[in-house]
């Protein structure tokens, strides 16, 4: 009986693991260039992080922007901001109030040609 209760508990637990893994998107998810990391959030926002390491005392926090239904679940390329971009960041990060907050990335979608912004990546210290 024990036996058969594990493998419930066993089987369950895949099941409940496989369900997340599926709808993050990661069965879906591009190759990634070495050094990157992904990140999806329940918004549908999905990213590939590029030319910036992954903090773990950090937690990142995607924020993303209305976009046409058939982007929603895309995967996006995230990228550190550009200079030119510098004080826009700014802007956005002092029109919120959000003690220890950084500015990390922008996720962006190519489309023919057309850049499509799909959203922010924020992060806030772990505690």
């Amino acid at each position: 009986m024990i036996k058969w209760l594990l493998l419930i508990a066993v089987l369950g637990f895949g099941g409940y693991m496989a369900y997340g893994y599926v709808e993050a998107g990661y069965h879906t998810r591009p190759e990634m260039p070495a050094g990157a990391f992904a990140v999806s959030y329940p918004s549908g926002l999905r990213g590939i992080v590029v030319d910036l390491p992954e903090d773990m005392n950090r937690r990142y926090l995607g924020l993303a922007l209305d976009v046409p239904s058939y982007l929603e679940k895309t995967w996006s390329w995230c990228r550190p901001p550009t200079q030119e971009e510098g004080p826009k960041v700014i802007q956005f990060m002092e029109s919120r109030d959000l003690p220890g907050a950084r500015f990390e990335a922008i996720c962006e979608i190519v489309l023919d040609g057309d850049v499509v912004t799909r959203g922010t990546l924020i992060s806030v210290p772990r505690v």
